[in-house]
């Protein structure tokens, strides 16, 4: 069981093996029954055959166990394989993910945007886990809140491994292909200029089985990353910043220079 059929079913392509079939569907299981155009398939031939309306699972990981029987119509079993080897399914990239900060200066205090479109669905007891580099503060009691894209409350907690876990108490299944935004806070910038580095972002089940994620996390993205934006820190203004001659006469030797800094 590593996907779900998806009414219409069909046969797209097949070989060895010739002649119509039909196609019917009980669950997620799936007979074709040969209509007696075709010739007899002889003994250590290898058929394949391609499906239409099979859907992938919308976890990754490894699937369920594959079944595979073929019958006399009688319903008498010929040959039989009931463990062929499940599928690894891989994790896909949310689409156009992106995190704005609030405030492009160094050490600055402020909420964080996280905007995304879902691949696959989000329970409505699904839950979402950011990521921000060691740098950046996380204040504590954390708040998130839907911006738009769905609905219910969020809980939000710090975890054991620093990443922030959203935890959704909604109504309804985000369906594929939805917007959406978080609006966390509060998060204290990181304390100097330059890169504002990279999150991390997964969408996931009740039960932490990942469904999509940003790069490096996702199939074929390993080497890639998500910067945060704005992209560039800015120095932050130094307080009260003064500087004083010892004395105002000319060719006088010495000054004093007093500042509060606004980072470590």
């Amino acid at each position: 069981n590593a996907g779900v059929v998806v009414p219409p079913m069909a046969v797209t392509d097949s070989a060895g093996i010739n002649g119509s079939m039909l196609v019917h569907v009980v669950g997620q299981s799936v007979f074709l029954t040969r209509d007696g155009t075709g010739g007899v398939v002889a003994a250590g031939s290898t058929v394949m055959m391609e499906f239409y309306g099979v859907k992938n699972q919308q976890v990754s990981g490894l699937g369920g166990v594959y079944a595979i029987r073929t019958k006399l119509h009688t319903g008498a079993v010929i040959d039989a394989d009931e463990q062929v080897t499940p599928t690894m399914f891989t994790i896909p990239n949310l689409i156009n993910a992106s995190v704005m900060l609030g405030s492009d200066t160094a050490g600055a205090i402020d909420t964080v945007e996280i905007v995304f479109t879902t691949a696959n669905p989000i329970p409505a007891d699904g839950r979402v886990r950011f990521t921000l580099p060691e740098e950046y503060v996380l204040l504590e009691p954390l708040s998130a809140v839907w911006a738009f894209g769905a609905d219910g409350l969020l809980t939000a907690i710090i975890d054991d491994d620093g990443s922030v876990l959203l935890s959704r108490d909604g109504e309804m299944v985000i369906p594929q292909d939805t917007r959406m935004m978080v609006r966390l806070s509060t998060v204290t910038n990181v304390p100097r200029s330059g890169s504002s580095l990279a999150f991390q972002l997964c969408t996931m089940t009740h039960d932490f089985r990942v469904m999509d994620c940003v790069a490096p996390d996702c199939a074929g993205c390993e080497n890639a990353s998500a910067p945060i934006q704005p992209h560039t820190m800015l120095p932050a203004q130094l307080i009260d910043a003064t500087v004083e001659p010892g004395r105002l006469v000319t060719g006088y030797n010495g000054l004093t220079v007093r500042m509060k800094v606004a980072n470590r």
